[in-house]
This record gives C-alpha cells, sequence and structure tokens, in this order.
C-alpha cells in the first residue's frame, strides 16, 4: 500500500472569501490519488481538521471545500481575524484498515 500524492499541494493555496460569502459556498477543490495502488487501497478520502475547522466543510469523495452552513461573521470572530487555516489530509484505502496519507 502506497501514501496518496497532492497534484495540487493545499499547502500554498490560499483563497480568498468575500464578507457576506453565503454557507455552502464552493472555495476550492484538493486532489491527491494513489496510482500505484489498485482497488480500495487506489481509493483517496479527505478529511480537514484543525482550530478554524467550524468555518469549513469538505467532501470526503472530492476533496471540494465549502463554507459551513453558518459562514464566517467576522464581526462574530472572537480574536478578531481575518486569516483562518485548516489541515487537509488525503488517505487511501477508507474501507480498510490500514490507513496511509
Amino acid at each position: 500500500d502506497n501514501a496518496p500524492m497532492w497534484l495540487n499541494p493545499p499547502a500554498n493555496d490560499t483563497v480568498h472569501i468575500n464578507e457576506n460569502e453565503p454557507g455552502g459556498t464552493s472555495l476550492i477543490t484538493v486532489e491527491a490519488e494513489d496510482m500505484a495502488d489498485e482497488g480500495n487501497n487506489a481509493v483517496v478520502e479527505y478529511s480537514i481538521s484543525g482550530t478554524d475547522l467550524r468555518y469549513f466543510t469538505i467532501e470526503a469523495a472530492t476533496g471540494l471545500i465549502r463554507l459551513a452552513p453558518g459562514g464566517i461573521d467576522l464581526e462574530a470572530v472572537i480574536d478578531n481575524r481575518d486569516t483562518f487555516t485548516v489541515i487537509v489530509e488525503a488517505t487511501d484505502n477508507p474501507e480498510g484498515t490500514v490507513r496511509l496519507s
């Protein structure tokens, strides 16, 4: 089993969001693939984590990142930030017991 490889590394991606952007708005799609494996070992699943997770969602099968249903109300953000960060992970073999990222 081999770990998925990023096709467009999300580490350098910056997305600009308008202040009144509604929840559910599509922001960016990340993409990784596991070309060295076959079957379930080649299936890639995406997830996000981090302290700003509550503001975003990701579609596990496609890598599409969206604003969370409530969007981001900058006036309600406690520390008055205008920059938010999430960690994106791509793992393979979502049905199996051995997962690599």
